[in-house]
Formats: C-alpha cells, structure tokens, sequence
C-alpha cells in the first residue's frame, strides 16, 4: 500500500497578466504578475489542505529560474532544496 508524503509542481515561464486572465509570456523575472519563483496562496491552501493527518508531508515546487522549493506545512516554512 503506497502513502502520499507529499507533491510537486512547477510555474510556467515569467508572464504579464493580459486580458480575459489569459498570461502573456514574457520570459523576464521583471515583468511577472505572477510572483512565479515563489509558491502562491492557492499552492499553500492546497499543500496544507492535502497534508492534513499526514505529519510527514510537504509541497514541492520548480520554479522558472531554476530554482527548487519546499514547503512545509506541519511547520508553515518555506526554504529552498
């Protein structure tokens, strides 16, 4: 019997929020209406939700500049892998 400990996802490329909320790519950290390197509300609300009665379990993420993260809800810390 297998046990979830924990998921992982990655964010698209840097974009601009365009209209209809469709993203515009933009490839450039500067121009990101997403806060993409980071983990976002959604991505915390979810991780924590699926963690529930499971101690051990932590949210993952790649980012678009290369960079790992984890999350860890038991603690509400975030750091880089």
């Amino acid at each position: 019997c297998a046990q979830v400990v924990g998921d992982y996802h990655t964010h698209g490329d840097y974009s601009l929020a365009g209209q209809g909320g469709k993203a515009i790519r933009t490839s450039n950290p500067k121009q990101d209406s997403f806060n993409s390197d980071n983990f976002s509300g959604g991505d915390y609300t979810g991780i924590s939700s699926d963690a529930r009665g499971k101690p051990e379990y932590k949210g993952y993420l790649g980012t678009p500049s290369g960079v790992f993260k984890v999350f860890d809800p038991k603690t509400r810390t975030t750091g880089n892998l």
